[in-house]
This record gives C-alpha cells, sequence and structure tokens, in this order.
C-alpha cells in the first residue's frame, strides 16, 4: 500500500501570487483623463446632438466609444446598449431613428434573429 500525504484541512490556508504587482496600481493620469473628457465631450455635445437632448448625447458618446475608428461601423447586442445608456429597450429605436434624422448616425439596424445592433457613424467622427 502506497503511503499518502497529509490530506488538506479546512484550516489550510490557500496563497496567491501575482506576478505583476503593478498592474493594480495603475490608474489614468491627469492627463489620460482630460483627453478623455475632452474626446467624450466632443463626441456627445454637437450642435444636432445637443438639440436632440441628453439621451442622444449618451447615446453617441456610447455608440462612438464602441465603434470602429476606421470605419465607423459597431455592433452590439440591443439590449446591452440600452442598458448601459440607461434607455429602456424598447426606446432605443426610436432614438437611433431621431440620430438618424438629425445626421448623427448614417444607418443602424437590430438583427431580428440575434438582436444585434449595427450601426454606421459619419465619417467626421
Amino acid at each position: 500500500m502506497a503511503a499518502q500525504g497529509p490530506r488538506p484541512r479546512a484550516t489550510d490556508k490557500v496563497a496567491a501570487v501575482l506576478l505583476d504587482a503593478a498592474l493594480l496600481g495603475q490608474a489614468p493620469t491627469r492627463t489620460d483623463r482630460c483627453h478623455a473628457a475632452d474626446w467624450a465631450l466632443r463626441a456627445g455635445c454637437r450642435d444636432q446632438a445637443g438639440a436632440l437632448g441628453p439621451l442622444s448625447q449618451v447615446v453617441r458618446v456610447y455608440l462612438a466609444a464602441h465603434s470602429h475608428s476606421e470605419t465607423g461601423h459597431g455592433l452590439n447586442e440591443a439590449d446591452r446598449t440600452a442598458h448601459e445608456c440607461g434607455i429602456q429597450p424598447e426606446k432605443l429605436p426610436h432614438v437611433l431613428q431621431q440620430m438618424t434624422a438629425a445626421g448623427l448616425l448614417n444607418a443602424w439596424r437590430i438583427s431580428a434573429d440575434t438582436e444585434d445592433l449595427h450601426w454606421v457613424l459619419p465619417a467626421s467622427q
């Protein structure tokens, strides 16, 4: 019969070592935060967005942040987009339609089978 080592007890402790401890201490610098705030203001506060109200500004910033930087194309779950923008999912199409009419979106659609939201921002984004 082979000898077995000691059995772990409920009081035994487990230790983990974080190999890159500096990662936890990283935070955006003041300059980084200023650049991010400037970008958000520029992305959300165009004349057309302001005329539609703060909800369209929030959605505009969200879509800009989740779009491909070169093409302006974006893809996300419609329900998730609505949730993260703080609106009811059934109101999202109305807001997107208003944004399209104001020239803030080139196109958008929600896929019937996957319920994914696809959008295209204007080229000047």
